[in-house]
């Protein structure tokens, strides 16, 4: 059998091992604990992140639905400008054809009489 002295010996060892397990996963258990908080503050900072990019990218895309809205109609303004150019420009010319298509257009959509064809409304699809 095993003295007391071997006892104490064994006891002594025992503590001292389980003491520094106790320890390692104490410590183990903190670290993880702290790496978990970690990631949870670095997912929210992502979070975040992305939808300042999200508010970004669609306040862009209304910019720019509002710059192209402003340059189609720039683009009808200035078609319509150019129209008006070509017709005075042949009635200076001396082409009177251009001024009695015109004079027949608007008898026939003051009589009501003038259907247009190509109206998008009259399209089948």
């Amino acid at each position: 059998m095993a003295s007391i002295t071997e006892l104490n010996a064994l006891y002594t060892l025992a503590s001292s091992i389980i003491t520094a397990l106790i320890a390692a996963l104490a410590t183990y258990f903190g670290t993880k604990y702290k790496a978990n908080i970690e990631l949870q503050k670095q997912r929210e900072v992502h979070e975040v992140e992305i939808r300042k990019i999200q508010e970004q990218a669609i306040q862009e895309v209304e910019r720019y639905k509002a710059e192209v809205a402003g340059q189609a109609e720039l683009y009808e303004k200035r078609a319509q400008t150019d129209f008006v150019k070509n017709i005075l420009d042949r009635a200076l010319a001396g082409d009177t054809s251009t001024i009695s298509n015109l004079e027949k257009l608007s008898k026939q959509v003051h009589s009501g009489k003038y259907k247009n064809k190509n109206h998008p409304a009259k399209k089948k699809r």
